[in-house]
């Protein structure tokens, strides 16, 4: 054959091809190979809903699926359960840790308090010798909480770079 040919051939027969009924499923059916297939039932109805038979396999079928979800099921519900542990577990172990914190908190404060009332029991040259030795925010927060007298006695002997700086946070309301 030409070249020319080869193509037009083989467009016909590939039409021909596929508008002919398959052979196999007309054989499957058990029908001839003239034959027309049957015809579905009227629209809205679910095919071999009038065959026992069929309405039986479909039971079968619908068991099968169902029999097969319980296990998925029971793993769901289990993992829910082992969820539901985890989270009031969680809870509980939040409740300790804010109470520990919470404790923390209390002991630092009262550790504090001990702290400032050293600093007010010193003379005041002491005091401020000791608190020029903080780092800033550290000596900030402990002039911020001593009582006003104590800091009107500290603050002559004071590095006078450090309460001028000090005076400028309150003032600006840090």
């Amino acid at each position: 054959m030409s070249r020319r040919l080869w193509l037009p051939v083989l467009l016909v027969l590939a039409t021909i091809f596929w508008l002919s009924p398959p052979v196999a499923s007309l054989r499957a059916a058990g029908l001839p190979a003239g034959a027309e297939q049957p015809q579905g039932n009227e629209p809205g109805t679910p095919k071999g809903a009038d065959d026992p038979a069929a309405m039986e396999l479909l039971k079968k079928q619908l068991s099968a699926r169902e029999a097969a979800l319980a296990p998925r099921e029971a793993a769901l519900a289990a993992r829910e359960l082992e969820l539901s542990v985890r989270a009031k577990d969680l809870d509980e172990a939040g409740k300790v840790v804010a109470a520990a914190r919470e404790a923390q908190k209390k002991l630092q404060s009262e550790r504090a308090k001990k702290t400032l009332k050293i600093y007010r029991t010193l003379k005041a040259e002491e005091a401020a010798a000791l608190i020029d030795k903080l780092d800033e925010g550290t000596a900030a927060g402990v002039l911020d909480a001593l009582d006003q007298k104590t800091v009107t006695k500290l603050i002559p002997h004071l590095t006078q770079a450090r309460v001028l700086k000090w005076t400028k946070e309150n003032l600006a309301g840090k």
